[in-house]
């Protein structure tokens, strides 16, 4: 069984409200013959949980992407100064924060014969939120973000 069919099968576990043990052993009993390993299925839930899309294209989304790149070169060919003057792109990023402490702030004082007080875990990242720039040749357009699943707010 291929990449993008195990995908598919992680998915349908996924939408099916299974946790990743419960899909692993589901596709051990269903699919006996191939192996599917724990840290597989947990890369894909990771991305189905931050809705990233999948990098697999049919024959039909590859040939429109072929087809727009080549109308995109002929304008530009046409009047490059006109194509730049009107094209305009975007991206989106997952930007994670943190909620930042100085040794200072959690510096204690300790007599000079005491051990140093145990610390627990620093938080890795606090939240994230998902931009989304739109920009043309004179400049950014547009700022979109998302936090969450919180409503998109325009900046």
């Amino acid at each position: 069984m291929d990449q993008k069919e195990f995908r598919v099968l992680i998915k349908y576990c996924f939408l099916r409200g299974k946790n990743t043990v419960e899909a692993k052993t589901w596709l051990d009993a269903e699919f006996p013959d191939t192996v599917t390993g724990k840290s597989t299925i947990k890369d894909w839930y990771v991305k189905f949980r931050c809705g990233e899309m999948s990098t697999i294209f049919t024959f039909d989304q590859k040939q429109r992407r072929v087809d727009d790149s080549e109308q995109c070169l002929k304008m530009i060919k046409h009047n490059k100064p006109e194509f730049l003057h009107r094209y305009v792109t975007m991206n989106e990023i997952w930007l994670h924060h943190f909620t930042l402490n100085s040794n200072r702030q959690t510096s204690e004082w300790t007599a000079q014969d005491e051990p140093a007080p145990k610390r627990g875990q620093t938080q890795q990242s606090a939240g994230k939120v998902m931009a989304s720039g739109f920009w043309d040749a004179h400049g950014i357009i547009s700022y979109l973000e998302k936090e969450g699943s919180s409503t998109v707010a325009i900046t």
